[in-house]
C-alpha cells in the first residue's frame, strides 16, 4: 500500500491520534473530541478525524474507540504484546488399509434364476464325463 493518502506526522490527524493513546481504549468520540481541542464541529471531527483514521486501521471502533498496532506504530510506539496462541498442528488424516477382496466392499450380487445350472453339466476330462467339483477335477 503506498503511504502518499496515510496521515502525515505531525498533522492534526496525527495529533488526535496521539490523544486517543492517552484517553485509552473505550473513549467516546466526544470525550475524544473534547480532549482534542481542534476546534472542529462533531461532524467535522468525526468525518475529517475519526473515519479517516478508522479507514487505515489506526483506530479501531468496538463500543468505543482504541489505538491499533498500525496506529502504535505511526506514533513510534512498539505494539502491544499480543500472545499467540499457535494452535494445534492438523494430524494427517489416516484411512483404513485398502481391502477390495472384503465382503463389505464388493455389493450385493444379483443371482439371476439359472444362474448355476452349469454345475449340473459335467465337464469331460481326459475323455471321462466329470461332476462339478469333483475329487478327480481337483489338482494333484
Amino acid at each position: 500500500m503506498s503511504e502518499h493518502r496515510l496521515p502525515r506526522r505531525d498533522s492534526g490527524i496525527h495529533r488526535a491520534l496521539g490523544v486517543l493513546l492517552e484517553l485509552g481504549d473505550g473513549a467516546t468520540p466526544e470525550e475524544w473530541r473534547e480532549a482534542f481541542d481542534g476546534g472542529l464541529t462533531a461532524h467535522q471531527f468525526h468525518q475529517g478525524v475519526i473515519e479517516v483514521l478508522v479507514r487505515h486501521r489506526m483506530a479501531r471502533r468496538d463500543g468505543g474507540y482504541g489505538v491499533t498496532d498500525i496506529g502504535r506504530a505511526m506514533l513510534g510506539l512498539p505494539p502491544l504484546a499480543v500472545p499467540v496462541s499457535c494452535g494445534e498442528l492438523a494430524q494427517p488424516r489416516v484411512a483404513p488399509s485398502f481391502r477390495p477382496l472384503r465382503r463389505g466392499n464388493r455389493g450385493p450380487s444379483i443371482i439371476r434364476a439359472g444362474a448355476f445350472d452349469y454345475r449340473d453339466t459335467p465337464s469331460l476330462m481326459g475323455g471321462q464325463r466329470v461332476p462339478y467339483r469333483s475329487d478327480a477335477a481337483a489338482p494333484r
